[in-house]
Formats: structure tokens, C-alpha cells, sequence
């Protein structure tokens, strides 16, 4: 199940890993000013459409199954600090930001609510 359903997460999580680890000298310059945050908020909602898809669809672990907007919002929330910390402590020209972490939150919230509007519920029946 994991194969199928997990992979396109798991695989979004290692392209976000991958864009946020990049130290900043190898980031283009944006057009205006805090246009991160958006960029930020666009792929933790596609992180967190993934993630709540394949939590519902997965047998193997119960509380993703039975609890899977929490384990979404947990998943996201922690994937967001931990890259956070990453840039504060590893990456060159790069810091840990807060408003990024909060705009991660948000976009998660709102991959949950694209999810609802195109479901109809946020749990498995």
C-alpha cells in the first residue's frame, strides 16, 4: 500500500526538503519581497492533500487511519520546524524563519480544506 498511495508524499517531502536545503546563494533572486512565503504555503497544501490521501487509504498503521487530519497537521507542523532548523544550522546564506513555519502551517490547513472541498469529509467511512 505504501508503494501506491505513499510514494507521491513521501516523494513531495523530498522535493520540498531539497528546494528549502539548498544554501542561498543558488536561490534566484524573487520579483518582490517575501514571495517565499507564498511558495512556502503552495506546497505544504499539496504536502498535506498527499499526506491525508494516502493516511486514509493505508491499513497498516491505525491511528493514521482513524486519526488522519492529527496525524497530517503533526506530520506537516514537525516536516516544517525540522527544515527550519536545518537551514538555521547547516545551510549557507540560509536561516530559520518563523513566518516560513507559519506559512507551512497555513498552507497545511489549507491542503485540508482543498481536500474537504473536493471530498466532501476528512475522515475514511
Amino acid at each position: 500500500m505504501f508503494i501506491k498511495h505513499g510514494l507521491t508524499p513521501f516523494g513531495t517531502a523530498v522535493f520540498i526538503a531539497v528546494i528549502c536545503l539548498i544554501p542561498g546563494s543558488g536561490i534566484p533572486d524573487a520579483p518582490f519581497s517575501g514571495m517565499d512565503k507564498p511558495v512556502h504555503a503552495f506546497l505544504f497544501a499539496i504536502l498535506a492533500f498527499q499526506t491525508l490521501t494516502f493516511f486514509l487509504k493505508q491499513y497498516s498503521v491505525t491511528f493514521l487511519r482513524l486519526s488522519p487530519v492529527k496525524a497530517c497537521v503533526l506530520f506537516c507542523t514537525f516536516f516544517g520546524a525540522l527544515i527550519e532548523l536545518l537551514q538555521g544550522a547547516f545551510v549557507q546564506n540560509r536561516s530559520a524563519d518563523l513566518t516560513d513555519l507559519l506559512a507551512d502551517i497555513l498552507g497545511t490547513g489549507s491542503g485540508l480544506l482543498l481536500f474537504r472541498l473536493i471530498h466532501g469529509k476528512l475522515t475514511h467511512t
